[in-house]
């Protein structure tokens, strides 16, 4: 994640926009690594562009703070 994350800065400092699917997939692979830190940083940058999360999006961070006990977050 750490070179996903590399290339997602980089695109985004040369001017590319990052779409709803680019941020949706690196909260899925923060959750997937248990680092809610970094997914719950990405799920609150999709609005600096534009996006919208969705239901995947959605189950992607709930997924990730039940399997870390956190379920009165995930509520």
């Amino acid at each position: 994640m750490k070179e996903s994350e590399m290339f997602f800065e980089e695109a985004v400092r040369i001017g590319l926009i990052p779409t709803n699917k680019t941020y949706t997939s690196m909260i899925c692979g923060y959750c997937r690594e248990g680092n809610l830190t970094l997914a719950v940083k990405f799920f609150h940058r999709m609005s600096d562009h534009g996006c919208v999360p969705d239901s995947i999006t959605y189950g992607a961070i709930i997924s990730g703070l039940c399997k870390q006990s956190k379920l009165d977050e995930a509520r």
